[in-house]
C-alpha cells in the first residue's frame, strides 16, 4: 500500500491507476455471474484470468517506471491499449445482427432467396457492418449470399449470450433458424417461434 501511495504521488501511470479499479470490477463481475445469476456459469471463470493479466500489466508498469520517465510509460500503455482494441475489432470483424430493437426474445431467421444480402448491412466501424433486427423479430436472409458462420449477434445484456437452433425441411416448408437467450427454455421458445411464423402466414 505504501508503494502504491508513493507511486501515485511521484510517478502515476495509466496502469497504476486503472489496474486496481479493473481488478475490483472483475471480482464483482465474476462473483455476480457465478453466484448470483448462474451458479454454474462458465463465463464467470474467465474473470480470474482477466485479473491475472491486469496484475502482470501492473508488474510490467513497475518495471518500466524504474527505467524511464513515467510520462513515457503512460504513452506506451496508451499505445498498447489502442493496438489491443484495433486487434480485437479486427478479430471480431464481420456482419452483426443487432437484436436491441426486438420487442420479444425469439429471433426467427428464414432462408429466403429474396431476403437480406451483405449489401443491406450498414458500416458501423473500421471492420464491421451491422443490421438492426425489426421489432417483430422476423428476418428473411438469402443464406447463399453469405459465407458459413458469418454472423455475429449483438444481444441485450440480460440474454447472457445466445443460442442458435436450426430447423429444415421436411419438418417445415422452409429452412429457418431460431436465436434465443442463452440458458432459456428451448421448448417454450420453439412454441413462441411457431406462433410468430403462424402470425406471418408462414405456417398453417
Amino acid at each position: 500500500m505504501k508503494y502504491f501511495l508513493r507511486r501515485l504521488k511521484t510517478s502515476p501511470t495509466l496502469f497504476l491507476i486503472a489496474g486496481p479499479l479493473l481488478i475490483l470490477f472483475f471480482c464483482y463481475k465474476g462473483y455476480f455471474l457465478i453466484h448470483l445469476v448462474f451458479k454454474h456459469n462458465i463465463w464467470g471463470l474467465m474473470y480470474p484470468a482477466y485479473i491475472a493479466i491486469v496484475l502482470l500489466a501492473m508488474l510490467l508498469d513497475g518495471f518500466l517506471v524504474k527505467r524511464m520517465h513515467y510520462n513515457w510509460v503512460t504513452l506506451i500503455e496508451i499505445g498498447l491499449i489502442v493496438l489491443f482494441r484495433i486487434a480485437n475489432r479486427y478479430e471480431e470483424r464481420g456482419l452483426t445482427l443487432n437484436l436491441y430493437q426486438m420487442s420479444g426474445k425469439v429471433l426467427v431467421i428464414i432462408d429466403d432467396p429474396k431476403g437480406l444480402t451483405p449489401k443491406d448491412f450498414k458500416q458501423t466501424g473500421i471492420f464491421n457492418k451491422e443490421y438492426a433486427i425489426p421489432a417483430d423479430g422476423v428476418l428473411r436472409i438469402n443464406r447463399r449470399a453469405f459465407p458459413p458462420d458469418e454472423f455475429n449477434f449483438k444481444t441485450p445484456s440480460d440474454w447472457q449470450g445466445c443460442t442458435e437452433i436450426f430447423y429444415s425441411k421436411p419438418d417445415y416448408p422452409f429452412n429457418w433458424e431460431m436465436v434465443t437467450p442463452a440458458f432459456s427454455n428451448v421448448n417454450y421458445n420453439r412454441h413462441a417461434a411457431d406462433s410468430v411464423l403462424q402470425s406471418k402466414g408462414l405456417l398453417k
